[in-house]
This record gives C-alpha cells, sequence and structure tokens, in this order.
C-alpha cells in the first residue's frame, strides 16, 4: 500500500522536441540545461527508505525538459525501485537507450515502474518518431511496467483530433487520456 505521493520536479530544461505548446519554451526558459543535481542517486535512494518514509510511496518525476535525457535517472529510478517504491516517470517515449536501461535496471521491479508518455503527436510526426514512440510504449508493457497515453489539448490538434484517436487507438488498443488543461499553439520559430 502507497503510503505517500512525492511530485518531483525535475529541472532539466534540456529536450529534444521543440513542441510549440510548450509552457517552458513560451517563458523563454529553455536553456538546454541538465538538472545539477547535490547528491548521487545512492544518497538520494539511502535518504529515501521505506522505513525512513514510514511505507512505500510513489515517486512521480517530471522534468521541464525530457526527463529521461537526464544522465542519472535510470540509476535514481533503479534505487528507488530497489528500496520497494513506485516510480513513475513522464516522458516524450523517443529516447530508446533510456527506455531498455530502465528496463534492464528495474529487472524484477519492473512491475513497480509507471511510464507516462506524453503524445506531442505533431513533433513526433514532424521529427518521424511516432514508430519509435509506440514501440518504446509497447517494450515497457511487454517487461510489465505500467503505462499511460497522454494529450494535452492543443489548438493545432483540433482539425487531426481524429486521426491521433486511430492511430493510438491502432497502436494500443485505446485512447490516449487527454490532460486537464488546454494550450495555445504558437507556430514554431
Amino acid at each position: 500500500m502507497i503510503t505517500r505521493i512525492f511530485d518531483c520536479l525535475l529541472p532539466i530544461t534540456k529536450c529534444n522536441f521543440e513542441c510549440s505548446y510548450c509552457y517552458v519554451m513560451q517563458s523563454h526558459n529553455r536553456t538546454e540545461k541538465y538538472a545539477d543535481l547535490k547528491y548521487t542517486p545512492e544518497h538520494i535512494a539511502n535518504s529515501l527508505t521505506v522505513s525512513r518514509l514510514g511505507g512505500e510511496c510513489l515517486f512521480v518525476i517530471c522534468g521541464q525538459g525530457e526527463t529521461l535525457l537526464q544522465p542519472e535517472i535510470v540509476m535514481i529510478t533503479k534505487r528507488l525501485l530497489e528500496n520497494r517504491h513506485y516510480v513513475m516517470l513522464t516522458t516524450n517515449g523517443t529516447v530508446s537507450s533510456v527506455i531498455d536501461a530502465l528496463i534492464s535496471e528495474a529487472g524484477d521491479n519492473i512491475k513497480r515502474l509507471c511510464i507516462s508518455f506524453s503524445l506531442h503527436y505533431i513533433e513526433l510526426k514532424r521529427t518521424g518518431k511516432l514508430d519509435v514512440y509506440f514501440n518504446n510504449i509497447k517494450k515497457i508493457r511487454k517487461a510489465g511496467g505500467s503505462i499511460q497515453c497522454n494529450i494535452r489539448l492543443c489548438d493545432d490538434y483540433i482539425k487531426i483530433i481524429d486521426e491521433i484517436k486511430e492511430r493510438v487507438k491502432d497502436e494500443l488498443g485505446a485512447y490516449p487520456q487527454c490532460k486537464i488543461g488546454r494550450a495555445s499553439c504558437r507556430e514554431r520559430v
């Protein structure tokens, strides 16, 4: 039973996408920097034991950029899972090498890992990574992890929403979850 939920914002602003509706880009905070972590994954794990926190916890980790680009994310996730915690990571789903490393390092603890795949449909199409995105979701599922497919509505999606729904339904067997809120898109610069 989960006793606490920790919602963690990883201050990485590095990203491999340029989504027109990104609040980080719109506020001119896309500095393309990794988070400057003051502690090692081992130190973090030693500080966040089940006994110290009073039970198993859920750690929800999301970056201000692409979460999986942070070099320590695999080891942080591994250590939290080894401590019997649950971990949910948010990603754009395109960093295949890190997805593979998470599966490998999680081992039997993969059942405690959930990956929240943000569906940045237009950017995935623009970069030719739609297949990569869906293949990575399928890899996590096959390995025994949990997945979410989420989309934040954007004005540009209105005219292609049926295409999006059809593609996700064909690939995953269900429609994506819609995130609350609706961002305005702007043209990429």
